[in-house]
This record gives C-alpha cells, structure tokens and sequence, in this order.
C-alpha cells in the first residue's frame, strides 16, 4: 500500500499551525493585559500605581520624582528606599489583607523624594483576579502634601494660641461682655479675685463689681471712649463678692461689627490691689511727719488750699488753729532731745484724742509748732477747740522744770477763721493766726488768742 505522505504533511502542517495560532492568542492576550494596565495608567495620569503578589510595582515615574512618562516596573525594595519606614509596614499590612479578602482599603504614606517628603493619599483595590485569588492591586493614590503641611501649621498655631492662652489665664484678669456690658465670659483668674463663680457672673452687667469709688462721669468717659470703637486704659476700684475692694489696671477693647458698631468688648486686667495699697502707704508716708506721725507740712498746705477751693464756692467759714510748746528750746536743752522728742509724740496723741470727732486735718508746721484745720468752723467754735486741747496737754503733767509759766509743760494758741472770698487769700488766714499765736506769747503763754470776725484780737 502506498504511503500517503501527503495527508501526514497536512495534519503536521494543522498541528504546528494550531500550536502557532495558540501561542499567538497567549501572547496576544498578554500583550493585551499590558496594554491595558499601560493604557488604563496612560489615561489616568500619575494617579495610579500597581503592585502584584510578588512585590513588582508598576508605576508612573511622575510619582519617583521624574518627569511623567510611560509606566516603569520597580520592585518593593526600591520602594522601601523612599518610604517612611513606618509605612512600610502599614502598605505592607493593607496589601496583604487585600490579596487575602479582597476588600478596598484606605491609608496615608509618606514618600523621600529627591530629599522631599510627600505625604500620599491611598485607596488600594483589587485590580486583577485569577482564578478566585487577587493577583494584582490598583493603589489610587492623591498627594496631600500642601493639606498635610497647612494642617501642621495649623495645629502648630492652635498649641501656640492654646499656650497663649494658658500664659494668659494664668497671669492677667480676663472678660468678655456683649454690646450692652453684661459678662458673657470671664476666665479662672477673675472669678478667683472678685470671688464669683463663672455661672453667677454670666448675663450679669459689669456694674456688679461698682465698689462707688469712681465718679458717674469716670464711667461715662469710659464708655463714650469704647462706643466709638476706641480702646480705653484706666484704673479701677473694684468690690469683690465679699465686699473687699480690689485694684484692677484694665484695657477694654471694642470689637466692631460691619457697621463699625461695637457688639463685643475683651476685657483685659490685671490686679493692682498690692501696688495700689503700696502706693497709698508710700503718699500716706509722703504725706506724714516721721516722729509725731502727724501730717507734714507739705501736706497742710496741700489740703488747706483744696479746702478754700471748696469753703469758697459753698461760702462756708475755714478756721486754723496755729500752736506751739512752751518753752521748747529750755526743756530741750535741760532733757536733752530724746525727750524732747517723747515730750512731741505725747502732745501729738493728744491732738488726736481731742480732734478724733472732728473733721480736721493736724499737721507739724516746724520744730515744736502745730496747725490744725477746722473746715466749717468759726472762730468762737475754733478756740473753743483749742482751749479743749490746751487743757489736755496741762492734764499730761509733763514736768518742764525750766518752765517760767508753770512746772508741766504748756501751749499757746492762736485762733483765726474766714469765710473765702475773692479780696481773701490763703496767706489771710495763715496770717491772722500766725498773728494771735504771737500774742499769745506777749500774753504770758498757756493761752489761746483769736481773731474775730471784726478783726479784734481777743485773748483769753
């Protein structure tokens, strides 16, 4: 039997030619898995990148810092070369869980590039399955550096302000009051000194604090400043819950609506109680003759010029009592000045007994002389003052062994007192004391002299 050979070289010829169509629809298919991930990455730009169960990723080299281009394959350990080391682990951890269940998952990452950090959004999915199994995964990924970057900055400046605040509260008084003045918020500090917890003093107006030491016009000064949209400074006698009074340097400043209208108002203070107290206890001293602690001086003449103003314009009568020891110079120069001293101090706490229920104001002029002011007192009232003190330095029985005029130690007086008027000075009164004490001394001394109303010198 003949061989067919011809049939055998066709059937070799289909085998090879179905082996060759099979190896083509492999390679084309492959070709066309590639050129699908490349044209799905070529048409959604540098979002994407691929990973595969091997660790190979597939990326745009847009996102390793290049130029944009077509994809590159890398392998993970590039990567860990860029990425933050605590990131690794966690792209590690959601790649894993993904090729296992295969459920999407979101992540944030940081990238080294170039010496840069980039902080990178992620979504990872799955990409490609076979045969039930994930083989492949499309991370979606967006750059957020410039959100990340501001919220730093941004909580940077919130702890800044929070510790700002903190240094605040813990050194100065603050409030806040609505357009009508009532307390809308107040910190730890103010509630401690004004005595107040915060929940009694909300919706309270500010005036609860009025100790009634300011004037009605310092507080219409005050808001006619702040209504306009100006900052007020001053400072302020406050009464605290407890009725004590405490000192407070304060700033109120307006906050303006878009009509420019105030309708909140900071209120910053500080307390000032001990520099106040401090004060008044350095004027008081200013003010105070050392050894008798009398006032000086300096501070009679001060309140007696303030108290004609005022006599003047009420039209009341302002009288002075001007005396001096006896015999000083002889009871010194036989004691000595330490006794002399003693002799002042006791004289000087019988002034105060005497005058103690009488507005009056008792000074040390100079040396052993003395001047009291009487406001509202005439002339009769004044000596009468006068006699009453004059006795009550006898009733001491300091014994004055030099003494001409009698064996304790004495005072003359001189007694004057005016009614303010325009053809009148200060130096009037001043002289027409200063004029009955001398005669007091011509007298024969442990007496009191006036001069009256009618100008006479009358002498007791």
């Amino acid at each position: 039997m003949q061989y067919n050979y011809t049939v055998e070289i066709i059937s070799f010829a289909t085998l090879v030619g179905l082996f060759l169509l099979i190896i083509t629809v492999i390679h084309k298919n492959c070709t066309l898995r590639e050129r699908r991930k490349k044209n799905l990455l070529s048409y959604i730009g540098d979002r994407f990148v691929i990973v595969n169960r091997k660790g190979a990723i597939y990326c745009n080299t847009s996102l390793l810092g290049e130029k944009p281009s077509i994809m590159r394959s890398s392998n993970f350990t590039n990567w860990m070369d860029i990425m933050h080391p605590h990131d690794i682990l966690v792209l590690c951890n959601s790649a894993c869980k993904i090729f296992r269940e295969g459920n999407t998952d979101k992540i944030e990452i940081r990238l080294n590039v170039d010496g840069n950090i980039k902080y990178l959004e992620c979504i990872l999915r799955p990409f490609v399955i076979k045969n039930g199994e994930v083989s492949e995964i499309i991370m979606e990924y967006k750059d957020i550096t410039e959100r990340i970057v501001n919220e730093q900055k941004m909580k940077k400046t919130i702890k800044h302000f929070k510790e700002i605040k903190f240094a605040l509260d813990e050194s100065i008084l603050i409030e806040v009051l609505d357009s009508r003045a009532n307390i809308i918020y107040a910190n730890n500090q103010f509630c401690n000194l004004s005595g107040y917890p915060l929940d009694e003093l909300i919706g309270k107006n500010i005036r609860l604090f009025n100790s009634k030491y300011h004037s009605k016009e310092f507080f219409e000064d005050m808001w006619k400043t702040v209504s306009i949209g100006e900052v007020w400074r001053g400072d302020i006698r406050n009464q605290s819950k407890k009725g004590s009074y405490f000192w407070v340097n304060t700033t109120i400043v307006p906050f303006l609506n878009d009509n420019n209208k105030p309708h909140q108002y900071i209120v910053i203070r500080t307390d000032i109680t001990k520099n106040k107290e401090y004060e008044e206890k350095l004027e008081l001293w200013s003010n105070v003759d050392g050894l008798t602690t009398l006032f000086n001086r300096r501070y009679f003449e001060k309140q007696l010029s303030e108290y004609w103003e005022q006599h003047y314009l009420q039209k009341q009568p302002l009288a002075l009592i001007l005396f001096d020891v006896d015999y000083f110079k002889s009871y010194n120069d036989h004691n000595g000045h330490i006794m002399g001293d003693q002799c002042l101090v006791l004289i000087s706490d019988a002034v105060k007994q005497v005058l103690s229920s009488y507005e009056a104001v008792a000074a040390r002029y100079g040396g052993e002389e003395f001047v009291i002011i009487l406001p509202g007192k005439r002339a009769d009232d004044a000596f009468e003052i006068a006699e009453t003190l004059r006795m009550k330095v006898i009733d001491l029985q300091i014994p004055h062994a030099k003494s001409i005029e009698n064996q304790y130690v004495t005072m003359s007086s001189g007694v004057a007192s005016i009614i303010p008027k325009e053809e009148k000075n200060i130096d009037n009164l001043k002289k027409r004391a200063d004029i009955a004490l001398y005669q007091a001394k011509n007298n024969g001394r442990n007496c009191t002299v006036m001069w009256n109303s009618e100008g006479l010198v009358l002498y007791e």
